[in-house]
């Protein structure tokens, strides 16, 4: 529909020319924070209606005033500065120079309006003083959820840390303040011992630099902690994660959730090098061995016996000492066999008879005077036959 709109008409104003500051805070109210140790207080004060308004500062001290800055009889530098969109109350849980606020202790504060031209009243300021009181509760926001999934590791120059987290799902949580601290603030994990470096809203990363805290050093270890931010107030004991002094060739990671320190790691070497490794290669190698002995032996024996077989059934030669540590062939002694088997015999003695009676010339025997009468006839058989059967005596 495109009648009965609704319409708003503005007059734009100059202000480079306006020399004219803001009117005072007209309302200054300050509380004691509930069910807590009695450091915090509440804040709440009437926003300005400047249309130039820029931002507000806030004051505070243990001892009143009613003026600040170089010229004022209070702080001279304020405790915070808030946008024109802030919300409220704030809280407060500490004084300049981090000084915390005691139970009992009487805290006065004010507000000052900055317009876009920096004009603004130091003087005649109103203020309010009220005292923090110990209910005997140490962390207000341990209703808050503690964040998990907290992690953080060196960039890869050294000069500067990244820190990520998961959402949490608690629809109380409206933001996110990020710690770092030394040792101590490990051991307690109260972020009183900590500096507040940051805060965020909707997302879950952020990165420590030297312009967010000063005394950044890449050669220290740092602990670093996430706590979840509701509209009263924040979780004032959380967990901490490491993060160890940056390596040039590599990078330093936090020994939170997910990642390991550098104590943690172990070279390949190392790993080799361990007892039980060690005991496992050795059995593996010794089974190795025994197995090639195996394999050798068998083989070796297969050929010897095969040979031996061999002149066994050719000359008779048995294999009594093989197996012997001394030299077998040095204390192995050939048996010939004393008669050789009857059809052996039998067919030598045939053989021999057949060649003597084919070579045997065709001569009448003629017995002469000179020889002797008692020459065997064996000898006239092989003088006449020149065939020499001494072999026979051997085979024999």
């Amino acid at each position: 529909e495109t009648t009965q709109l609704t319409t708003a008409e503005v007059t734009p104003i100059d202000n480079s020319q306006d020399y004219e500051a803001p009117r005072r805070i007209a309302s200054v109210e300050l509380s004691d924070f509930p069910q807590d140790d009695g450091t915090r207080l509440l804040l709440e004060f009437t926003k300005s209606d400047a249309s130039d308004l820029d931002y507000y500062e806030i004051y505070a001290s243990t001892s009143p005033f009613t003026s600040v800055g170089a010229s004022g009889n209070g702080p001279m530098v304020p405790l915070m500065t808030l946008d024109r969109s802030h919300s409220q109350p704030i809280t407060l849980d500490a004084l300049l120079q981090g000084d915390p606020i005691l139970p009992n202790v009487p805290i006065t504060v004010a507000v000052v309006a900055y317009d876009t031209n920096g004009n603004v009243h130091l003087d005649g300021l109103l203020t309010d003083t009220e005292s923090a009181i110990d209910n005997g509760i140490s962390d207000p926001g341990s209703y808050l959820p503690d964040i998990l999934g907290v992690n953080a590791e060196w960039d890869d120059y050294g000069e500067g840390i990244l820190v990520t987290w998961m959402h949490t799902t608690d629809p109380q949580v409206e933001s996110y303040r990020i710690w770092i601290g030394d040792e101590s603030f490990s051991e307690s994990g109260v972020v009183s011992d900590a500096t507040m470096v940051g805060m965020e809203s909707s997302e879950n990363s952020f990165r420590i630099s030297a312009q967010s805290f000063e005394d950044l050093d890449n050669k220290t270890s740092w602990w670093i902690g996430i706590s979840a931010v509701d509209s009263m107030t924040f979780r004032h004991e959380i967990s901490t994660i490491e993060v160890v002094p940056f390596n040039s060739t590599g990078t330093g990671d936090s020994a939170g959730d997910s990642a390991a320190t550098a104590k943690d790691e172990k070279s390949f070497l190392d790993e080799i090098m361990e007892p039980t490794n060690l005991l496992i290669a050795a059995l593996l190698f010794a089974i190795l061995v025994v197995l090639i002995m195996l394999v050798r032996g068998n083989g070796g024996r297969s050929r010897r016996d095969s040979m031996w077989e061999l002149q066994e059934a050719t000359w008779g030669i048995s294999d009594g000492n093989w197996d012997s540590d001394v030299d077998p062939m040095a204390r192995r002694t050939v048996q010939v066999p004393s008669s050789p088997p009857p059809e052996m015999a039998a067919n030598v003695y045939s053989a021999a008879a057949n060649i003597q009676q084919k070579n045997a010339p065709d001569i009448p025997q003629q017995r002469f005077s000179q020889q002797p009468q008692h020459q065997p006839q064996q000898s006239q058989e092989k003088e006449s036959s020149g065939i020499d059967t001494s072999f026979l005596d051997d085979l024999l």
